[in-house]
Parts: C-alpha cells; sequence; structure tokens
C-alpha cells in the first residue's frame, strides 16, 4: 500500500469533491460576514489534484515571504490542510477584520486573525467532509508559519514522508471578494488519508446516480 498511488477513480468522485470543497467555502464566506458585520462573497473554487503524490504542489504566490497555517485533521480520517497567502492577501485579511493601524493601537496581533481566518475557512470544509461523508472529523489547534515558498514546499514533503504519502494532494484556489472592494485568493492545500477517497466514491455513486451514466 506504501507505493500504491491513490487517487479519484471517476469524474463522479472528483465532482463530488468539488462540492463539498466550494459548499464549505460559501459557508465559510458567511460565517467570514458574520464575524465582521461585513459582505464577503466568493467564486466557485478551482480544485485540482496534484498528479505526484510524494512531491508538494508549486505555490504560486510570487515572490517574497509566505504565510502559511496548517491544521491538522483528526477523528475518524486523518490529514492536513494548508492555508497559503502572500504579504498582501494577509494585510487584505487583517485590514478588513480590524481597520488600518489596529494592531498598533490595540496590540491585537496579525498571526491571530489569521489563524481565525483558517479556522473558519477549514473547519467549513472539514464540516462539509463529516456531515456529506457520514465521520467525525475536526481541525486540531491552527499552527502559523512565515517563510519562502521553497521552505513551505519542503515542509509539506517531509509531513508525509511515512503514512499518508501514496494520497494525492488536493489543492484548491477561490477569491473571496471582502465587504465588495478587495479580492483576497488564498491557496488551500489539503493532504486526506482513509477512509476520505472510498468513501467520497461510494457517496459519489449514490449521489449521482440519476445524472452520470
Amino acid at each position: 500500500m506504501k507505493n500504491q498511488k491513490i487517487t479519484f477513480k471517476n469524474t463522479r468522485a472528483e465532482s463530488f469533491t468539488r462540492d463539498m470543497v466550494q459548499s464549505g467555502h460559501y459557508q465559510a464566506a458567511a460565517s467570514f460576514s458574520s464575524m465582521t458585520g461585513q459582505k464577503v462573497t466568493c467564486n466557485q473554487p478551482v480544485l485540482q489534484v496534484w498528479p505526484n503524490p510524494v512531491k508538494a504542489p508549486d505555490i504560486n504566490k510570487g515572490a517574497g515571504p509566505l504565510t502559511v497555517v496548517t491544521t491538522d485533521i483528526m477523528g475518524d480520517m486523518k490529514g492536513k490542510s494548508y492555508l497559503i497567502l502572500n504579504e498582501r492577501e494577509c494585510d487584505q485579511v487583517y485590514d478588513f477584520c480590524t481597520g488600518k493601524g489596529y494592531e498598533k493601537q490595540t496590540g491585537v496581533p496579525r498571526a491571530e486573525v489569521l489563524k481565525e481566518l483558517d479556522n473558519i475557512l477549514s473547519a467549513a470544509v472539514i464540516t462539509e467532509f463529516s456531515n456529506r461523508l457520514g465521520i467525525t472529523v475536526y481541525g486540531d489547534v491552527p499552527h502559523i508559519f512565515t517563510m519562502g515558498k521553497k521552505d513551505i514546499q519542503t515542509m509539506v514533503q517531509n509531513d508525509f514522508n511515512e503514512g499518508l504519502g501514496q494520497y494525492p494532494f488536493i489543492v484548491t484556489d477561490v477569491t473571496f471578494n471582502l465587504g465588495g472592494v478587495k479580492n483576497c485568493a488564498p491557496r488551500l492545500v489539503w493532504k486526506l488519508g482513509d477512509p476520505f477517497y472510498s468513501l467520497v466514491h461510494k457517496n459519489a455513486q449514490k449521489e449521482y446516480q440519476n445524472y452520470w451514466k
């Protein structure tokens, strides 16, 4: 099993996964709106399955330091998510949530705001996994790092040298419109282990049996 590559067996399963992620992102936008008291919307996320299960996905977020917030997935399914933002996106989220200069005025760290964003975004998708697949899963306490993209890729790659190496990376890009003014486009990388793929194929078969031949 260690060297066997696992991926989606058909279009139904990939579409079912895309639907779960999309629904989670929409729920995250609604939660973000409630938290800030301002309207937050998002577009339909772009989902891709990274073809190499042992090489970390490319991180196309420009030059300069990046912020990555990681969440370990616990419960009936193991895995991990990585929320990746560049400096401009970090500033957009921070300013939107607190107002410019808020950290200097109150001492609220930017890192705490970004971890709260991860709590909302990752938790919303994980909740979709739990509800749609009929399993108990939840996210652990998030951790935040600032580093270059090559260092992030190395970290991601090293995280799965044992245990989850045969499973593909799922990469999602989504653009959030913050208050009708700013567009913020974080990248989320997921590594999901058993029983995710078996349950996705099982549930996709049931849900799409009237639409797919």
